[in-house]
């Protein structure tokens, strides 16, 4: 129809995805696999077609999202859909924000944290894991990235952010008795303190 390749892109993962779709509801396991498989390749192809355009990216990876979930529902490899609407719906959050020029690094580590706590939360759920598996990826992303631009910035919002989110891991892993936010909130605590208070604490007796 003359439509930019990006507008083809969108349009051919909706299709990928209503392909997937009928492999896991419509189609014997054989079969299924196969449609599942091609839709998936399908839908990966489609979206860097249609990545020429942020906002057409953003549309693809939107609606793959509740495809993905979907799927997840009753295929045997929930897990694996599951995972992938996770990573979907963050890199449909990564590319609106980039459409709309949004720069601040919060907003792109604040979802990735988040899918990275859900994600570790169902882990939990499904049976006994270590927390620095389950709690220790969303800890770091969340906290990580802000104390150190507050470190390198010198900027006292972030500072006070990345204190707050330390504190509040110290306080959860020490009540719920987990290694990964106990550790990993003390460790962001002593390097503010020492990023604050060091050049004083080494000229005491």
């Amino acid at each position: 129809t003359g439509a930019s390749p990006a507008v083809g892109g969108f349009a051919a993962s909706v299709a990928a995805g209503a392909l997937l779709l009928a492999g896991v509801y419509l189609m014997h396991s054989r079969t299924g696999l196969v449609l599942e498989v091609t839709a998936a390749l399908a839908a990966f192809c489609d979206a860097l077609v249609a990545a020429e355009s942020t906002r057409w990216l953003a549309g693809s990876l939107t609606t793959l999202t509740p495809i993905a979930a979907i799927a997840a529902i009753r295929s045997p490899r929930r897990r694996l859909y599951g995972a992938a609407a996770g990573l979907l719906a963050l890199g449909a959050v990564w590319a609106w924000l980039a459409a709309a020029h949004v720069d601040v690094v919060e907003a792109h580590t604040a979802p990735a944290a988040a899918v990275a706590l859900i994600a570790g939360i169902l882990l939990w759920r499904s049976g006994p894991g270590r927390s620095w598996l389950t709690l220790g990826p969303a800890l770091v992303v969340g906290i990580g990235p802000t104390l150190l631009l507050g470190i390198v910035d010198d900027d006292l919002v972030r500072l006070i952010a990345a204190a707050v989110l330390a504190l509040a891991a110290v306080i959860a892993g020490a009540v719920l008795r987990l290694q990964a936010p106990l550790i990993l909130g003390a460790v962001a605590l002593l390097v503010l303190a020492v990023d604050q208070w060091g050049e004083e604490i080494v000229r005491m007796p």
